[in-house]
């Protein structure tokens, strides 16, 4: 150790591991010498403590805790066993020897609540947690910080008693397959000459590696099968435990918390804490998933710091992002990542296809043709688009099966918090459970879609009167046409408007009282993005349709009478309006509302005990505890993602139904999209405590919401293309345009053409859907491997009905056994910019 300034600091070697479900030989991890300054996290790995004035606190352990945990007890900032630079250890010893306790959460209690910290602390403790205590702020908004660590050892034990899955080792997985009997050896091909050999099927169909991303139930008689615990994988199965019944037997019991309700103490309360006549405090409390700090600014570096990397948003790093922030957040970055891939295809390709129209002939002049090169770029984008979204499905299949996605979506649903249900008895299991009469909530259901109707009608006669108001020459205001004038109260009344339904949304969502938070989140959803979509496109359809019918041609879009040019416009004030709003919402608002809490801290005068006491023991990671809950705020995991879907859906809109008209939204949605690609991340990691796991197997609704939007688009561009942009002259008859008296047969022969396209463009599509299905032969194929494995090597099932049905020769797959792919990174190498 050396002195500086008065305070010790420890040079050690440090080594930072992401904690992956590794393949044995293939672990791979980043060390060096560095010292640790003040105030960073201490991940320093031996077993000596840093000289200091004081020695560490001792932290509370349950009996029940074998003896190998008490060094990690002793030393919270321990996280895994001492190795020296390059050594490379065992999963099993990783599982059985590692004295590691991660200190993942915490639980904020306000101080004048000892009683209720005392209880919260005691029900921990009896599920296994060790803990430690400590304060932050001061005076009257005072709280106590409850650290909690679970030891691996009782983390493996709750995952046998509850049937938590886990990921096989692949090497191991492959030598206990190789000793059935009959052996599953993988070591024979066909005979004949013309047979298929594994070999030529695995590259042939770019199958998963033999033993690879294969998952069980925990099972202990297998354990040494299995790998450690990623970060979220353990995240998970920590929150299980909270949740857990405490009246359960044996390992299976866990603290008996309802972790949705644990969010109602803040940094910077309007009004301080204060104890009742009985001197109990309030019984609430927060629970907060701790940041990395290491790992969370080697990530923040290697991904957003990395320019290179948000300019392709086709190499994001998925899989990192999965093992920090969980599931959710990793299959939310795959879909922005993808469709700004795409994005940018449709982006190019519209400015090609617009330059040919500004610049070759004949498609430079005027008339039909001149538009054609517009028309076919719409159609492409209907074409890319359905490709896109099965591309996307595909992806998050292999995502699924590479995380494990499918077996931890499989558990109970938890109750929400805020649902108020009555006692009744299930007709499933003759339990007595709290439900709510469906009867009862389809009244309410009634209720809160005649309330959205109502308001969407009186929508509909705003939206009709501010383009009315194009037309009144008599009412002007002086400097400002009464198109442009119109153009500007539609911006501000649609993104007025989706501010109000999103929170008239959020209430009547709530007034329908669903028990869990899936059903909250699906119905919520339905509501937002529907309101949203109509009062959004409402102006552009009444300009692209409605204004036609109702005025002549030398009448109608004043006051250039020409709606395509008009509609145009809008397009791009209204998308223009939507980003800004969008990025201020995102971007500003949160550094705007961090501040003013800050200001709130200051000006109350309680952040003394945010950065430590001098002599504090460990003060370098209660500092960050304390800073996670003061300075960055809740991010709500269950309405958050649904702020950002309901962005990403509008942005389509434009994509899918308007290219028609305004080929340049393909390309404006890029840089939308991987501007929010930098902000959500940024956001994450920067401004808000780390997101609570859920156990989520893909983005749920919102497929269906692309795939429909995906198909009227195919109408919306037809009918821009007939009706507005008008190419139904290269189609008809030259005698329909030249004759006004047949002006009635070209109506119908463009309503004819209309039609016809329509339906060819929803057969292409659904043609496309049918032949890229989302699943996989890959996915498949791995998913059949699994039930085989967990029946024979894992369960007790004969290997003797697998048997060659021709002639066989030997065969070396060995190759083929592991990818031995890595899902952690080189998390010091990314900090040193390696």
């Amino acid at each position: 150790t050396t002195a500086r300034n008065g305070v010790r600091t420890c040079r050690r070697l440090c080594h930072v591991n992401w904690g992956n479900e590794q393949h044995a030989g293939s672990r791979r991890s980043g060390c060096t010498h560095r010292r640790r300054p003040r105030g960073a996290a201490s991940y320093c790995h031996n077993n000596t403590t840093p000289s200091g004035p004081s020695s560490h606190a001792a932290a509370t352990r349950h009996p029940s805790i074998p003896s190998s945990h008490a060094a990690a007890a002793r030393h919270p900032s321990i996280m895994s066993k001492v190795a020296p630079a390059g050594d490379m250890l065992d999963e099993a010893e990783r599982l059985t020897a590692a004295p590691s306790v991660h200190y993942d959460y915490a639980i904020v209690v306000p101080k004048v609540s000892p009683a209720y910290l005392k209880e919260l602390k005691e029900r921990v403790e009896h599920a296994g947690f060790v803990t430690e205590e400590f304060d932050a702020l001061s005076g009257q908004y005072e709280v106590s910080v409850l650290k909690l660590g679970a030891p691996q050892q009782r983390l493996m034990e709750f995952a046998f008693a509850q049937g938590v899955p886990g990921r096989l080792d692949p090497a191991k997985l492959q030598a206990a397959a190789a000793a059935l009997d009959p052996p599953l050896a993988f070591n024979e091909r066909p005979a004949d000459e013309h047979g298929w050999s594994l070999g030529s099927l695995t590259e042939k169909l770019a199958l998963f590696p033999l033993f690879d991303y294969i998952y069980a139930v925990v099972r202990p008689a297998k354990i040494d099968m299995f790998t450690a615990f990623v970060d979220t994988t353990r995240h998970k199965v920590i929150l299980r435990m909270l949740c857990a019944s405490s009246k359960l037997p044996g390992a299976a019991r866990g603290a008996g918390l309802d972790a949705r309700a644990m969010d109602r103490v803040e940094p910077a309360p309007l009004l301080p804490y204060k104890a009742d006549k009985s001197g109990d405090g309030p019984r609430i409390s927060t629970l907060i998933l701790l940041h990395d700090h290491d790992k969370r600014d080697a990530l923040h570096k290697e991904w957003l710091g990395n320019y290179k990397i948000i300019l392709k948003p086709w190499e994001q790093p998925i899989n990192h992002i999965r093992v920090y922030l969980g599931e959710q957040m990793g299959f939310y970055f795959l879909f922005v990542s993808t469709w700004a891939t795409s994005y940018l295809i449709n982006g190019i390709i519209g400015l090609v296809l617009y330059a040919l129209m500004k610049l070759v002939p004949p498609f430079n002049g005027h008339g039909a043709i001149h538009q054609v090169p517009n028309a076919l770029h719409a159609g492409l984008v209907i074409i890319m688009c359905s490709i896109t979204l099965q591309k996307f499905k595909r992806q998050q299949e292999v995502c699924n099966k590479r995380w494990g996605a499918n077996q931890w979506a499989d558990a109970k649903p938890r109750v929400r918090p805020a649902f108020e249900g009555l006692p009744m008895t299930s007709v499933v299991h003759g339990k007595v459970e709290l439900d709510f009469p469906d009867w009862w909530r389809r009244g309410r259901q009634t209720v809160a879609w005649s309330i959205i109707v109502v308001l969407l009608w009186a929508d509909l006669g705003v939206v009709a009167y501010v383009n009315v108001l194009k037309h009144q020459k008599d009412e002007q205001i002086k400097g400002l046409a009464n198109n442009h004038l119109s153009i500007l109260i539609a911006m501000c009344q649609v993104q007025g408007v989706n501010a109000l339904g999103s929170i008239l949304a959020r209430i009547l969502t709530k007034y329908e009282n669903w028990k869990t938070d899936e059903e909250y989140a699906h119905h919520l959803t339905m509501k937002d993005v529907i309101f949203q979509l109509i009062n959004t496109f409402l102006p552009q359809f009444w300009v692209a349709f409605i204004e036609p019918m109702r005025y002549d041609d030398d009448k109608m879009c004043p006051p250039t009478n020409n709606c395509k040019g008009e509609l145009s416009f809008q397009i791009a004030i209204l998308f223009a309006g939507q980003a800004g709003y969008s990025l201020a919402k995102q971007a500003v608002l949160p550094v705007v509302l961090r501040f003013l809490s800050q200001r709130r801290i200051q000006r109350l005068g309680c952040e003394d005990n945010l950065g430590g006491t001098e002599g504090e023991p460990d003060a370098d990671w209660r500092t960050e505890a304390r800073k996670d809950f003061v300075e960055l705020t809740e991010y709500d995991n269950i309405e958050g993602p649904i702020e950002d879907y309901v962005e990403l859906t509008l942005q389509f809109g434009y994509v899918t139904m308007f290219t028609a008209v305004y080929p340049f939204a393909p390309l404006i949605s890029f840089a939308f999209n991987t501007l929010q690609i930098w902000m959500d991340g940024h956001k994450l990691l920067k401004l808000h405590r780390r997101p609570l796991p859920l156990e989520v197997r893909n983005i749920g609704i919102w497929e269906d919401i692309f795939q429909i939007l995906s198909k009227i688009g195919c109408v919306t561009n037809v009918a821009l293309c007939f009706f507005v942009v008008d190419i139904s002259p290269i189609f008809l008859n030259p005698r329909y345009e030249e004759d006004g008296r047949r002006d009635y047969q070209a109506v119908k022969m463009k309503l004819g053409l209309f039609i016809a396209f329509s339906v060819g463009f929803l057969l292409l599509t659904t043609v496309i859907e049918q032949l890229f299905t989302p699943v996989s032969t890959a996915v498949r194929v791995q998913r059949a491997r699994q039930t085989i494995y967990q029946q024979c090597v894992l369960g007790d099932r004969e290997t003797s009905a697998f048997v060659n049905e021709a002639d066989a020769a030997p065969d070396d797959n060995s190759d083929l056994a592991s990818g031995g792919h890595d899902d952690s990174f080189d998390i010091m190498a990314a900090l040193r910019g390696g």
